[in-house]
């Protein structure tokens, strides 16, 4: 998954989105591993963030490498 991706959420009905950006969240607190927090523009809602494990890429960005 990278930026400008279409992705859809896993479970349940989702409108599309595009991925904008991501944050890698150290959890320390509570043992756990570190995970990524994905920020998703909906078509429907707006802004999002959601869990990348809860995320699929619907169709890759077709973006050229420079």
């Amino acid at each position: 998954m990278k930026t400008g991706d279409l992705v859809k959420m896993k479970l349940g009905y989702s409108a599309p989105g595009v991925v904008v950006s991501f944050r890698t969240v150290l959890a320390a607190q509570d043992h756990r591993p570190e995970y990524r927090r994905v920020r998703v523009l909906w078509s429907d809602a707006g802004m999002g963030s959601e869990l990348e494990k809860d995320l699929e890429v619907i169709s890759p960005s077709s973006k050229a490498k420079r």
